[in-house]
């Protein structure tokens, strides 16, 4: 009662209210005769019986907390969309068996997919929601009760209900794995292994050896530069006097001035390109002989003298192999794929993390957008990967 009452404040001094007439109370105990022997609860003078089901979070519970309750609600909830897609049918005059099948995976399939991939549920009650997709795959096709269950799922291009779920699960758990903090989150999921997070945590480590290091940094909204839209063409005064041939000649020009690949821009511009969006935008061209107009842009965008020499001859290098996976040594090869420096490149994208730069293409490795402090910082990372992968004494 005093737990009640002080969450009954709490609402309260945030300014809701807590009804009596929507309020539900469940004991949890065992044995089903708890709640006839334990004595209710009284909230506001209304007296709150034990329930033998609750929903709480879209997950409904019983007195013993198990999953059965929401396996039973998901599958009546099923059977209601298979009758209704089955009606589409219309007895051969509606729509197609495949147009029904699909109707009910992305509405009853779905439901179940969303709501009990990640919980740890028996492996009775998995072949219970397995039965249940076939009967339905059957229904629809209208195949024999006993038919195989192999050759029923290939004819109608189906997976059972649970390995989808696994599935999902281990997606989820990548996805975790993906930023920093759902990383840490999925590596302490390890010490539950009667958890059904923990199961699913325990299974992915088993299946990947190496996590992914690949941490997802969003780009802060102050960096994220929009598409601009301009009502005005440069050297146009007015467009009803000007002609429409002249209009797009105008207009392509200037798209092509802005937008387009700046190494096949022609000399003769009508405006001067700033050099830092002419650097962005300058392709690598790397292991191509006559690289020089490339390589020197990419030298004076580096405020670090040693950073850009090593930059430079990474791009102005001839074709090799690399020594680790024998393929292309590109610069994108060396910073983002090759699995010889993954130690490094773990080390390297977790510098950039701590710096908050997104880290997952070879522009935002080698041209981060950021302060100038913040950008000599990721310019050391960049050195400290270098010269930890040995790439000094190569280049």
């Amino acid at each position: 009662m005093s737990a009640l009452d002080a969450v009954d404040r709490f609402v309260a001094s945030i300014g809701l209210q807590l009804s009596p007439a929507k309020t539900e109370a469940l004991v949890v105990h065992p044995s089903p005769i708890a709640r006839y022997v334990v004595p209710q609860l009284s909230f506001r003078g209304t007296v709150l019986p034990w329930q033998r089901t609750v929903r709480y979070l879209g997950v409904t519970l019983d007195h013993r907390l198990s999953w059965k309750p929401a396996v039973t609600s998901q599958r009546k909830s099923a059977r209601r969309v298979a009758h209704m897609a089955s009606s589409l049918l219309a007895r051969g005059n509606g729509c197609s068996p495949e147009m029904a099948l699909r109707l009910y995976n992305a509405v009853a399939s779905a439901r179940i997919l969303y709501g009990l991939a990640l919980v740890n549920l028996k492996p009775s009650q998995w072949d219970v929601l397995d039965a249940d997709h076939r009967g339905v795959t059957r229904r629809m096709f209208a195949l024999p009760r006993t038919s195989p269950v192999g050759p029923t799922l290939a004819e109608t291009h189906q997976t059972p209900i649970s390995l989808r779920a696994k599935a999902c699960a281990l997606r989820h758990i990548e996805r975790m794995h993906m930023t920093r903090e759902g990383g840490r989150l999925a590596c302490r999921l390890l010490s539950l292994p009667h958890s059904g997070m923990g199961r699913c945590a325990l299974e992915y480590a088993s299946l990947v050896s190496d996590v992914p290091d690949v941490g997802l940094v969003p780009i802060p909204p102050h960096w994220d530069s929009r598409l601009g839209i301009c009502t005005r063409i440069p050297g146009i005064r007015a467009k009803r006097n000007t002609p429409q041939c002249a209009l797009l000649q105008e207009a392509s020009a200037v798209i092509e001035e802005r937008y387009s690949d700046p190494s096949c821009v022609p000399t003769t511009l009508r405006e001067p390109v700033s050099h830092a969006t002419f650097v962005r935008n300058t392709p690598t061209h790397v292991w191509l002989r006559g690289t020089q107009f490339t390589v020197s842009h990419r030298r004076e965008s580096t405020d670090e003298p040693v950073l850009s020499s090593c930059v430079c001859a990474l791009a102005a290098a001839e074709l090799r192999r690399c020594s680790f996976c024998r393929a292309d040594e590109t610069v994108a090869h060396i910073l983002l794929q090759c699995p010889g420096y993954a130690d490094h490149r773990r080390q390297l994208f977790a510098a950039y993390g701590r710096l908050g730069l997104p880290h997952v293409s070879q522009e935002d490795l080698l041209f981060p957008c950021a302060h100038r402090t913040t950008l000599l910082q990721a310019c050391y990372a960049l050195l400290d990967f270098f010269g930890d992968a040995d790439l000094f004494t190569r280049l």
